[in-house]
């Protein structure tokens, strides 16, 4: 058939038409869903007391030592001077008062200027501080690039799909080569679909998230090219082919598996997990359907057009596919609800507040902890808030709460976000 008489049977009634449209409506669903992605906005940090303490007792040693570098901002220096130079004006009186109190006005704003410069430096280097040692544990919002490729893998899987229905039968030649890329939409759509179950189940887990999302695409790669490469057509290599795609398939159930027994106390690992097994169970059924030819098997030529196995396979995997979708979304709100990996593990999210819970008030929370407990430090001349003591006395206060006393933090009833 002519590549144009093919390209306008699209709109024609024929046993490919169901097929084609399956995917090719699914394609359109997922391509609105993914702008829909771009414009949702990040889910809004529901951090409470708890998550900020256990936050700023990973970063308290650190604050502490910039009380011990407090030297290099020069105000003992410059208080010392003060005194001696007042010191040498008092002893100088019998020149004239009002020299005298024109040179303390000197002394006293140079001062003055030293220590306001020296607090203000203090404050950005307590900033700073935080800030490099919580970049990869406080992110808000989280990176969405794995919903993105999700999404793209969909994409390519579902319109490759559509187009091998539409010109399967166009040319021999045209057939023997393009059903290649209905085999490799496959891989990438297996492959694709893991990688945001993988990112932000162990996004605190770097060894284990690197691990399965390498080997995954290792897999996937291997599985495309035995799809697209002439050598792998041959008769001899169909095993092998099949194989491929059941140990890719296989082997994505293992991180699945994984996140839901290591975070089973989560409840959005425990919901995803549950989305995941209705993608499962919609997968296995579709390739059933399809395998053993239901329903047509039992009225031969009653459903050539409409109802075949091989439409109904369509529709299941675009739903399935529908399901994975809602379980990645429902991982990515529970990180950027969490701020990535500031939540502790097990500890139930605090409701967001009205105001949306902005970064930035996490941000100057902390600040405010980090400069009570450097005060409290200094006025204490280095015994009233060690870093070994306060830690020590939060462990044998009871927890967090009892750490934030003793790191001179505000209290439970100060902190909303």
């Amino acid at each position: 058939m002519p590549f144009k008489r093919t390209l306008w049977s699209l709109f024609d009634i024929h046993n490919e038409t169901g097929n084609v449209w399956t995917h090719l409506l699914g394609f359109l669903l997922f391509l609105a869903l993914t702008f829909y992605v771009m414009k949702l906005p990040p889910q809004p940090l529901a951090m409470g007391k708890q998550q900020l303490d256990t936050l700023w007792h990973s970063v308290q040693d650190r604050v502490h030592g910039v009380s011990d570098r407090l030297h290099h901002l020069h105000l003992p220096h410059s208080l010392g001077d003060l005194s001696a130079n007042l010191h040498s004006l008092q002893e100088s009186l019998h020149h004239g008062v009002d020299s005298l109190v024109h040179g303390v006005q000197e002394e006293v704003q140079a001062a003055a200027h030293l220590l306001s410069h020296g607090v203000h430096h203090l404050s950005d280097n307590v900033r700073s501080v935080l800030q490099q040692s919580l970049s990869d544990v406080l992110q808000w919002p989280v990176p969405r690039w794995p919903v993105y490729v999700f999404m793209g893998g969909a994409m390519i899987c579902l319109f490759l799909s559509a187009m091998c229905h539409l010109f399967g039968c166009c040319a021999q030649h045209i057939a023997q080569l393009i059903w290649r890329f209905d085999y490799a939409g496959i891989a990438v759509l297996i492959v694709t679909s893991f990688y945001p179950p993988v990112y932000y189940s162990f996004m605190c887990e770097r060894f284990w998230r690197v691990f399965y999302l390498v080997t995954t695409t290792i897999m996937g790669f291997g599985a495309v090219s035995v799809s697209l490469l002439d050598a792998f057509q041959r008769t001899e290599w169909r095993t092998f082919r099949a194989s491929m795609f059941v140990c890719l398939g296989t082997y994505g159930a293992v991180p699945l598996l994984h996140a839901a027994w290591a975070h089973s106390d989560i409840a959005a690992i425990r919901e995803a997990t549950r989305y995941d097994m209705v993608m499962g169970a919609l997968y296995l059924i579709g390739a059933f359907v399809y395998a053993a030819r239901i329903p047509e098997r039992w009225l031969p030529g009653r459903f050539d057009v409409w109802f075949h196995g091989h439409q109904i396979f369509h529709i299941l995997i675009v739903l399935a596919a529908l399901a994975h979708y809602r379980a990645v979304m429902v991982l990515l709100h529970w990180r950027d609800a969490s701020g990535g990996c500031a939540a502790p593990v097990g500890v139930p999210l605090q409701e967001a507040a009205p105001h949306g819970g902005a970064i930035e008030q996490v941000w100057e929370t902390l600040h405010q902890y980090a400069l009570e407990y450097l005060g409290r430090h200094v006025a204490g001349g280095g015994a009233g808030g060690g870093g070994s003591g306060t830690a020590a006395g939060g462990g044998s206060g009871g927890g967090a709460a009892g750490g934030a006393a003793g790191a001179g933090m505000p209290s439970a009833g100060t902190v909303e976000l």
